[in-house]
């Protein structure tokens, strides 16, 4: 079975991910935040990098992986460094199991073509994920309120409506709240 899981920033995405993986011993993630490109590659506007962007990922690179997995070879992935906004190396290896979760901004859009798999968007209240963007972004990044909230809505906000929400209308599942969550969690466990 495959899932692809998209949508805006700090959605629940990953945490999502990490939950099915719970449901079964033989799960393979790849994140497309794993393919991001080193920061000096990444367009911006003004002091802003657009991170959000599909340009700021290796998309083709990404999707080239997935098959690779989906077609039983062993898949070498990359490792990227959150911290100093480069790839580190592209050394660890995947390979295809009983589940398999590609997750990130894009991905529903990057695999639309993808048969046999389940498509889930994360529609979370938008302040939701600003909070939750503003809790990571404070403590993790030590990023200022006042930019996380600047950037979010200046730029982020923007992207989301021009890139990613249109995803929700070629998913199979929309996920809104905890129990759009639970329900597709327990339909998962009959798999």
């Amino acid at each position: 079975m495959n899932i692809i899981i998209s949508g805006i920033t700090c959605s629940g995405k990953t945490t999502l991910s990490n939950e099915i993986l719970t449901l079964n011993d033989s799960t393979c993630i790849l994140r497309e935040d794993d393919y991001m490109k080193d920061l000096c590659d990444i367009p911006h506007k003004g002091k802003y990098y657009l991170m959000d962007l599909p340009s700021a990922y290796k998309t083709h690179e990404f999707e080239t992986d997935v098959y690779k997995l989906l077609n039983g070879e062993l898949t070498f992935y990359p490792q990227y460094d959150v911290f100093k906004n480069k790839r580190i190396n592209k050394k660890s290896i995947k390979s295809k199991k009983n589940v398999n979760i590609f997750e990130g901004l894009h991905t529903i859009d990057i695999l639309k073509d993808l048969r046999d798999s389940i498509k889930v968007f994360m529609d979370i209240d938008l302040d939701t994920c600003l909070e939750r963007r503003i809790i990571r972004d404070t403590s993790l990044y030590n990023v200022s309120e006042e930019d996380v909230r600047r950037y979010f809505n200046e730029i982020i906000l923007s992207i989301y409506k021009t890139h990613i929400e249109k995803q929700k209308y070629m998913s199979d599942v929309i996920i809104r709240n905890e129990e759009d969550k639970k329900c597709l969690l327990k339909r998962l466990q009959t798999y």
